[in-house]
């Protein structure tokens, strides 16, 4: 689907959307327009609400068209998977709770408190106090106010990997919306800061399994290089956000791009295309930009198509023939 913010910018939407580009200030200020629009954050007197007009696919869709959640950093995992106000964590622990009835051991425990607020109140009346000490027996049946997350092996969460913390943060959030649908927009902001390539691809197949189990578009942005995950299914929801936004096609209309945009006849293998544009793909949409390697002809071709033009590449050699003969 298509997502445009104040008719100015569209972006590919998919189960998983991937916003790539060095442009991190214009991500950041996207993500931003999108997390406020889908929360309950209300609008500060000097933000005009209708300055941001969010469509998907050209009609527009109210504030709370999705239940948002946004991951911007290690922090803010730490805080989901921990319990607090609006945690993934605290839902889960309020639902499984809700399951049981637990109502004789509730009087039980009444009754202990029971007997120890009277201690208290005794106490204070003999010492001539006028006040008396009371508690909300709704509380009592909060176990979340009580709980604290920890790990088995480890203890405090804070000593899980950050990868780690993502793969709990999800199954929490399988674990509750598998029972409880709605429909999800999670965000996970500069992911690439804190994952390794190797653990980016890892996390980013299991994002897809969950998008086939639940109601939920999951936005990712990265800006280093090789930091993208491709695929048949997916490649249409990565966007690239440099000084110009493109959003990339399907893979056969990729490959019949190359083939028909070739200097000369070329036959282009999928495996060696989808490892190319990883390589280049921050990179596009850059005016101005001297690329080097062997995926410069890739970016050349995709920032043309576009109207980008790149600066003058110093290289020696011919770099679209050093390319076909490598």
């Amino acid at each position: 689907m298509i997502l445009s913010i104040n008719d100015r910018l569209e972006l590919n939407i998919e189960s998983i959307t991937q916003l790539c580009g060095i442009n991190v200030q214009k991500k950041n200020n996207i993500i931003q327009n999108i997390i406020k629009y889908f929360s309950t954050t209300k609008y500060a007197e000097y933000e005009d609400k209708d300055d941001c007009v969010i469509k998907i696919d050209d009609e527009v869709v109210g504030r709370k068209y999705y239940t948002t959640y946004y991951i911007s950093n290690i922090n803010d995992l730490i805080s989901n998977i921990q319990i607090s106000k609006n945690s993934i964590m605290k839902k889960y622990v309020d639902y499984v709770n809700s399951k049981y009835d637990n109502q004789l051991i509730y009087e039980d425990i009444v009754a202990g408190y029971e007997k120890i607020f009277a201690k208290i109140n005794s106490d204070m009346k003999e010492s001539g106090i006028g006040l008396m000490l009371d508690f909300m027996e709704e509380k009592i049946t909060d176990v979340a106010q009580l709980a604290i997350a920890r790990t088995l092996e480890l203890g405090y969460i804070e000593k899980m990997s950050n990868y780690d913390l993502y793969m709990e943060y999800i199954k929490i959030m399988k674990a509750y919306y598998k029972d409880n649908p709605d429909k999800i927009l999670l965000v996970l902001e500069n992911i690439d800061h804190y994952l390794n390539v190797e653990q980016y691809y890892l996390l980013m197949r299991q994002l897809e399994i969950i998008t086939l189990e639940l109601d939920i578009n999951i936005i990712v942005t990265t800006s280093i290089r090789g930091y993208v995950y491709i695929n048949e299914k997916n490649i249409t929801g990565i966007n690239v956000v440099n000084d110009e936004v493109f959003s990339m096609p399907m893979i056969e209309e990729l490959q019949k791009f190359y083939e028909d945009n070739y200097p000369c006849n070329y036959n282009v293998i999928e495996k060696d295309m989808i490892y190319n544009i990883t390589q280049i793909i921050h990179d596009i949409g850059i005016d101005g930009y001297s690329p080097r390697g062997k995926a410069y002809i890739f970016l050349k071709l995709l920032d043309e198509s576009i109207g980008v033009h790149m600066g003058k590449c110093n290289a020696i050699n011919n770099i679209e023939n050093a390319f076909l003969e490598g």
